[in-house]
């Protein structure tokens, strides 16, 4: 078996190594974690105006590894209609590496969830997922979780994500 890629996979220290953009980041929810007391989280509590958001980290990937199999936790928290929750989807970007900098060989779309009218559960969903084979010039991958926001989204109690674990076939 091997180690676990994602450093901070539950977000117990925060967003860092993690990037975002848009409304993403970590709380530590009153509906509590699916491991420990933090997680990442996807949109705003309030979206008046709504917007994407992402969540991504990049980690290498060894040159024996086939593919890769990912798991996490996901949990979208009560919405009320006729508010919408947004798309959420999964991505692994390969990447290869020149001079220090990583330029995107492809991108592959681990899980695609359409948004909801309401969601009313109350538990957390685990997801397992396994890539396709690694492009050869593959050396590092990122893992992207985006919550694409509905045009109509007026508010939405988030989405969240936790134990993010990455590890490598060979």
């Amino acid at each position: 078996m091997s180690l676990n890629l994602i450093e901070n996979f539950s977000f117990e220290t925060g967003i860092t190594p993690w990037q975002t953009a848009g409304t993403a980041g970590t709380v530590n929810p009153l509906t509590g974690a699916f491991e420990g007391s933090f997680v990442g989280t996807l949109g705003p509590l309030v979206a008046l105006v709504p917007g994407n958001a992402v969540i991504s980290q990049a980690f290498p990937v060894a040159a024996d590894a086939v593919n890769l199999r990912v798991s996490y936790a996901l949990r979208r928290l009560v919405a009320v209609a006729p508010i919408v929750n947004g798309n959420i989807q999964v991505q692994i970007v390969w990447q290869r590496g020149a001079d220090g900098a990583y330029a995107p060989i492809s991108t592959e779309v681990l899980e695609d969830m359409p948004g909801t009218d309401i969601d009313l559960s109350l538990e957390w969903e685990t997801h397992v997922v396994v890539t396709g084979p690694k492009p050869a010039l593959a050396e590092q991958a990122r893992i992207r979780f985006i919550l694409f926001a509905s045009l109509i989204e007026l508010g939405v109690a988030g989405t969240y994500i936790d134990e993010v674990v990455v590890t490598a076939e060979s």
